[in-house]
């Protein structure tokens, strides 16, 4: 066989010109999503494969911290139906008692040492029982819904944190998962390069037992193999570390081995800087703080406005069924339950009117300071927008740089790679130069690894904005 002819090139290398062989389109179109990262399917052979959702899922499980938010939501909404019943439900006690008494004499001259002189009446007990009804306020001007509302608030803020912080962890998992997927990519490019410089040498030996290749194009293509033989080793140790810091995030065994197997797309900004601002005074966690700040702190001025008034209230106080029995003791009025089975209701209307109590109804000091506290609490959420206004607005111009700078990047990539297919087609024509083949091989490989990088430094960019704005994140 001839060692030059055009179909051992091709055979040599069309593979390694198969991932440049595809035209994409420019970054920017946000009507498709754009695949990148060279070869369509990871290479690197660990024991297990990893999907993103399936790294999600470990952590949530095995995540110690994340437990123990589930915890406090799950207490939150314990205190939450304890106020509901509080609220809405009358309590029901059930009391039942027996005395057994014991006469050891009687005072002189009592009616007791007179009436019973002998002191027969020893050991018999007292008993009865008592069912009791009981109820919130019936009317109080609505001071005990807010007490309810302001523990529903709570509860529901305890709701919205539980994602809060799920999206906040869940970014975590997603940028520890970005960078080993890189190292992967960038091991995997490298496996590739070394398999190339080693056709490259064989075919230089060759060359150079037919005559048309002297030592020193053996000797460079030898220290081309070396190179791409030491980067190898460079790209493992990177991936080891990558794939070490992955198992760290997801609290699992530190020497566990992973093959990678989400690819990532590149998707464009989907939002206008307006549309990102509205969805951060809906959805962030430091503006839904403030927001809750502002309502309690109303809630708490209107309470202590009403209680300043003296506003009555109408209780249910008791519904009561007792039954008391005295089994020949010497007093029979003394049972315990004195009403002997009567069923009974008692209503209370109170009106209390602090006069010359600090938050009496003549004294304003109290209710200056209240209306002061309002005043600083809305004071403070203006500021918090204000600043919440300015730091969308970096991150967004940040964001918008990184997705500029993809466009000249893909032009780059896309140069290159039509370089390395023309040099591929025209093996069928004319012997190419070695050395401008190494050097087409290498720059496509670099200009593929560079987008690839920068791609996902804007996918994570765009992940940590979306968790300062609030929004979901995209997995």
């Amino acid at each position: 066989m001839n060692l030059f002819s055009p179909a051992l090139w091709i055979t040599a290398l069309a593979w390694t010109a198969a991932p440049f062989a595809w035209s994409a389109p420019v970054i920017g179109a946000p009507q498709k999503a754009v695949s990148v990262g060279g070869a369509s399917k990871p290479k690197y052979s660990g024991p297990a494969p990893l999907s993103l959702k399936q790294a999600m899922d470990i952590f949530f499980r095995q995540n110690l911290g994340f437990q123990g938010t589930l915890l406090d939501q799950e207490t939150a909404k314990i205190i939450y139906r304890q106020a509901w019943r509080s609220f809405y439900l009358p309590t029901l006690v059930f009391e039942s008692r027996i005395e057994p008494r014991q006469n050891i004499g009687t005072l002189p001259g009592s009616p007791a040492r007179l009436n019973y002189p002998n002191g027969y009446l020893n050991g018999f007990p007292r008993s009865g029982f008592e069912i009791r009804l009981t109820s919130p306020n019936l009317f109080a001007f609505f001071l005990d819904r807010i007490i309810f509302d302001k523990a529903s608030m709570d509860f529901e803020r305890t709701q919205q944190r539980l994602d809060e912080e799920k999206r906040l962890q869940g970014n975590s998992v997603y940028v520890t998962y970005i960078d080993a997927r890189l190292a992967q990519e960038q091991y995997e490019a490298a496996e590739r390069s070394v398999q190339i410089s080693e056709v490259i040498l064989n075919l230089v030996r060759s060359r150079k037992a037919l005559g048309t290749a002297d030592q020193t194009e053996v000797e460079s293509a030898e220290v081309d193999r070396n190179d791409a033989r030491n980067l190898l080793i460079l790209q493992k140790t990177e991936l080891k570390q990558a794939l070490f810091k992955l198992n760290e995030t997801l609290n699992v065994r530190s020497d566990s081995d992973w093959n990678l197997t989400t690819s990532f797309d590149y998707k464009p900004l989907d939002m206008s800087f307006e549309q990102a601002f509205e969805v951060f005074k809906e959805r962030s966690p430091t503006m839904r703080d403030q927001k809750l700040n502002l309502e309690k702190v109303h809630m708490d001025l209107e309470t202590f406005e009403k209680n300043r008034m003296g506003l009555p209230k109408l209780t249910l106080s008791a519904i009561t069924a007792a039954y008391g029995n005295n089994w020949g003791g010497w007093d029979p009025s003394s049972n315990l339950y004195s009403n002997d089975g009567r069923i009974e209701a008692g209503f209370a209307l109170t009106l209390t009117i602090p006069i010359l109590d600090n938050s009496g109804f003549f004294q304003m000091d109290a209710s200056r300071i209240n209306r002061i506290n309002l005043e600083k609490t809305e004071i403070g959420f203006r500021q918090v927008l204000i600043q919440g206004e300015r730091d969308i607005r970096t991150s967004f111009s940040e964001l918008q740089k990184l997705q500029e700078q993809l466009t000249p990047l893909k032009d780059s990539f896309n140069a290159s790679a039509k370089v390395l297919d023309r040099m591929v087609s025209e093996m069928a024509t004319k012997k190419p130069s070695r050395l401008e083949l190494r050097d087409a091989i290498k720059n496509a490989r670099e200009k593929e690894l560079e987008l690839l990088k920068n791609v996902m430094d804007f996918i994570k960019a765009r992940n940590i904005f979306y968790v300062q704005i609030g929004k979901d994140l995209e997995y």
